[in-house]
């Protein structure tokens, strides 16, 4: 689901991604260590798009971190997106 979502937010914007993978000099923060234009960085990497991959093998709550972080980055509202677990 997460990365459905970082796909569809990239299709909105392609700069935001696009910054962070190719532009941002220390990929320490959040959400810029998880997404990467070499998928050789990640245990588990899943193409977004035009060879940008994310790292797909993280936690629940790491996960949910890094949608807060994107939806930020997007500029849209995290309210939107409301996720039922049983």
């Amino acid at each position: 689901m997460v990365l459905q979502l970082a796909r569809r937010l990239h299709m909105r914007d392609k700069s935001v991604l696009s910054r962070i993978v190719y532009l941002s000099p220390a990929r320490d923060a959040m959400p810029d260590r998880y997404f990467s234009a070499n998928p050789g960085d990640f245990r588990k990497p899943e193409e977004v798009a035009d060879g940008i991959y994310m790292e797909c093998n993280t936690s629940t709550s790491l996960k949910i971190s890094i949608l807060r972080a994107l939806f930020k980055l997007y500029g849209a509202d995290p309210s939107d997106l409301t996720i039922y677990v049983k």
